[in-house]
C-alpha cells in the first residue's frame, strides 16, 4: 500500500504530521479522499464525528457527547494518532491540559483528535489541487468498474 501511495500528495504532506504512522496515514488518505469537498477543517471533525452534540433551545444551550456520526475508520486514526504523542508535543499538551480539566483521559484525547484533524486538512488542503487523488480513483474503479476520471 504504501508503495501505490508515495505518489499521492495528500499521503506525502500527511507524513510531516507528528503522530501519524504509514497505516494512519494511509487510512486518512483512503478514507477522506479529497479534503476540498469540506468547506474547513471544523467540517471534516464533524465528519468524523469528533465534535459534540449540540442542543439549544432559546439562550439555553447543552453540548452533550461526541456524536460518533461519520466514519470510523478516521475518527479511530485521528484519536490513536494523538494517544503516542508525548506530553511535550503541542498536541500531547492539548490532550493532558483538557484531560485534566475534564478529569478523563479520553474526553482530552478526542479534543486533541479535533487539533490533529485540523493538522490533516491544513497540510492536504495546501499541497493537494487535483479534484481526487489516484487512491480514490482507483477505489472507484473497483467498487464501480470505472475508469480515468472520478466523479466530482
Amino acid at each position: 500500500m504504501q508503495r501505490r501511495l508515495t505518489h499521492d500528495a495528500g499521503y506525502t504532506a500527511i507524513q510531516q504530521i507528528p503522530g501519524i504512522g504509514p497505516v494512519l496515514e494511509a487510512v486518512f488518505v483512503a478514507e477522506i479522499g479529497d479534503v476540498h469537498r469540506f468547506a474547513g477543517p471544523s467540517q471534516l471533525a464533524s465528519w468524523a464525528g469528533l465534535t459534540p452534540r449540540h442542543y439549544e433551545s432559546d439562550t439555553t444551550v447543552h453540548r452533550g457527547r461526541i456524536t460518533k456520526q461519520g466514519s470510523r475508520l478516521v475518527r479511530w486514526a485521528a484519536i490513536e494518532s494523538v494517544k503516542i504523542l508525548p506530553d511535550t508535543s503541542r498536541i500531547g499538551a492539548i490532550r493532558e491540559q483538557v484531560a485534566q480539566r475534564r478529569g478523563n483521559r479520553n474526553i482530552g484525547a478526542v479534543a486533541a483528535a479535533r487539533r490533529q484533524l485540523e493538522l490533516v486538512f491544513s497540510h492536504c488542503a495546501t499541497t493537494t489541487s487535483a479534484p481526487c487523488t489516484a487512491l480514490r480513483r482507483r477505489r472507484e474503479h473497483m467498487v464501480h468498474g470505472r475508469r480515468g476520471s472520478c466523479r466530482s
